[in-house]
């Protein structure tokens, strides 16, 4: 396994690898149960993801890189084993393997570069941004979160959505309000008054969402004299306010 002690790279030459990345490169993927296909790949810094798609198609799929375990270079991955006729042609030097997921059985990304140059700048910025995300601050980590959701809602660049989205948010966020409140607080965000917002509508929502009076009062309800919460008074909160 790679640790900073194996890429030291100096941070100039991480701009340019980073921004080499977000540009994308085309890489064969190998797959368990197909033939290899060529594919674009690029790093989507604000979201924190890597991206890959046809030429001229829509995007196919992402990695989160926070999920991301561990990056190797050549071929050590069963996705390589099952198209031996392909592999055997390779050069190992252009080659790499991304594990990664939440589960115990992590899930492989192999991909072939068109030379080693490309292959030791994909492995060199994902170490780098493996281990510069725990430091990041925190206003950027909720950033990259929202406009994680964000696109979910909003697909291929879309620039406005609807409270029909904002409901499907809510929903996936564990956010429980009722339709009275949604729809007050969607026309706050509605400069437009048209029934739409952008993103900064919806980051402005989000704000709203987190810094509601309520949070405050049920706070204060629930702590002890120090203002802590202890696990009893934690597990009274859920089994009544959250049930």
């Amino acid at each position: 396994m790679f640790t900073m002690a194996n890429v030291e790279p100096e941070f100039a030459e991480m701009g340019t690898i980073v921004t080499a990345l977000k540009e994308g490169t085309t890489m064969t993927r190998f797959y368990s149960n197909r033939r290899p296909e060529t594919r674009i790949f690029l790093l989507k810094l604000d979201e924190f993801q890597i991206a890959w798609w046809r030429n001229a198609g829509k995007e196919e799929g992402t990695v989160d890189i926070r999920e991301i375990k561990e990056v190797r270079r050549g071929i050590s991955s069963k996705d390589f084993d099952r198209s031996p006729d392909y592999s055997k042609k390779l050069d190992p030097n252009s080659c790499l393997v991304i594990f990664y997921g939440m589960e115990f059985k992590l899930k492989t990304l192999s991909c072939v570069a068109q030379n080693n140059k490309e292959r030791e700048y994909w492995v060199k910025g994902l170490i780098y941004l493996m281990y510069e995300n725990p430091y990041v601050a925190q206003p950027s980590l909720i950033y990259r979160w929202i406009l994680k959701e964000w696109n979910a809602l909003a697909p291929g660049n879309r620039k406005e959505i609807t409270m029909k989205e904002v409901k499907q948010f809510l929903q996936k966020a564990n956010i429980k309000i009722n339709n009275s409140r949604v729809r007050e607080l969607f026309q706050e965000v509605d400069s437009k008054r048209n029934g739409h917002i952008n993103f900064d509508g919806f980051r402005y929502l989000y704000d709203l969402l987190m810094n509601q009076h309520e949070i405050a009062g049920n706070f204060f309800s629930f702590r002890n004299p120090r203002n802590q919460i202890h696990v009893e008074q934690f597990q009274r909160f859920l089994l009544e306010e959250q049930k």
